[in-house]
């Protein structure tokens, strides 16, 4: 089995450290590149040549333009500002100095969804593009639910029950009412095809929520629940449009 690849752009130095010594102590990650400025990230961001990236928390909102981002884990000195207001734009978070214990814990997490598509007898909420639409048969949007198949059980998805669905390093993952994720390969945009037209809308590249579920929308940012999205000025007109239907 490959292992995975990093990239690197974080502003303190001795953070920095912290984590290429700690990468290069396993066999699973292998460190890519450490960027040295904001040029190379944009560079690399957008070639999308790794599938973890450590970023500092304000260089984050360039995650905002990106179709399909690699696992974000932001770099922080504190962690609550950063649930707050970026929670959307990454994976995890480590807040410094790096605890090795901490790394590994958020390692753990991306090595269950990334292990999930390598091996066939996957024990999270997985399912492929491919069983997807075998298992809908060629969905129309407008439909009410969707079943994934995890082994031998398939699970129900009432969209009603849907929160939002976002990229998630090379994956979807579709957060429901519940708090319980699923995830699956496939592309946003497909997805969002499929969805009832009367229930979500898009908001950025990376995220589609359901407009229903949204608790306050002000100055270009929807909150629903405990999370917060930024809305590109592309969607925004459009999701005025379906709130304002929605309360006549």
């Amino acid at each position: 089995m490959n292992p995975l690849t990093c990239s690197i752009f974080v502003d303190d130095k001795f953070a920095e450290a912290q984590l290429v010594e700690n990468i290069k102590k396993t066999s699973s990650i292998d460190v890519m590149h450490v960027m040295k400025n904001y040029l190379e990230l944009v560079e690399k961001i957008h070639q999308r040549t790794t599938d973890i990236l450590f970023i500092s928390s304000h260089y984050c909102e360039i995650l905002q333009n990106i179709n399909q981002p690699p696992f974000v884990i932001v770099i922080d000195k504190r962690t609550a500002s950063t649930d707050k207001r970026k929670r959307n734009l990454y994976f995890d978070v480590l807040t410094t100095p790096i605890q090795e214990q901490n790394l590994c814990d958020v390692l753990s997490k991306v090595f269950k969804i990334a292990n999930a598509y390598r091996t066939s007898n996957e024990t999270s909420y997985m399912v492929s593009e491919k069983e997807m639409k075998y298992k809908m048969g060629e969905p129309m949007r407008g439909a009410e639910q969707m079943f994934i198949k995890n082994g031998k059980i398939s699970y129900k998805i009432v969209f009603d029950e849907v929160l939002y669905i976002k990229n998630v390093g090379n994956s979807l993952q579709i957060k429901m009412v519940d708090g319980k994720s699923f995830y699956y390969r496939s592309t946003l945009k497909k997805f969002f095809n499929i969805l009832p037209a009367n229930k979500f809308a898009r908001v950025n590249k990376s995220v589609v929520v359901n407009f229903t579920k949204i608790n306050s929308f002000q100055n270009q940012q929807v909150f629903i629940q405990d999370e917060y999205f930024c809305v590109s000025r592309i969607y925004i007109v459009r999701l005025r449009e379906l709130l304002r239907l929605k309360r006549s």
